[in-house]
């Protein structure tokens, strides 16, 4: 029997690992690029909007001629949304019944 976990794909790792709170990123640097002349993005993670749908972010880290250093990316919607949990409805709190109506008509 193999000890090996199953792999997840992108929409399982969004949900798993991806943020909890709408309008958040989760980031992670790409530890799998060895040079800079490698086509996998520098920086890579999820991001959650206010409606809590979850994307893919993929980040480039880039030169231009003089030597200035510069960032673009780019974001894949994965047309998931994240858990969201239903609050538990506040439960009636039950009166005490000190006394009831029949306690105050006279026989």
């Amino acid at each position: 029997m193999s000890s090996e976990k199953p792999k997840l794909d992108v929409k399982e790792k969004a949900v798993k690992y991806g943020p909890k709170k709408p309008n958040k990123f989760i980031l992670w640097i790409n530890r799998f690029k060895k040079s800079p002349e490698d086509t996998q993005p520098s920086i890579q993670g999820f991001y959650q909007d206010k409606e809590r749908n979850l994307f893919k972010v993929a980040i480039w880290k880039n030169t231009n001629d003089d030597g200035s250093v510069y960032f673009n990316g780019s974001m894949e919607d994965l047309g998931v949304k994240q858990n969201v949990y239903e609050m538990p409805k506040p439960q009636p709190k039950p009166v005490e019944k000190t006394e009831t109506l029949d306690d105050d008509i006279p026989y």
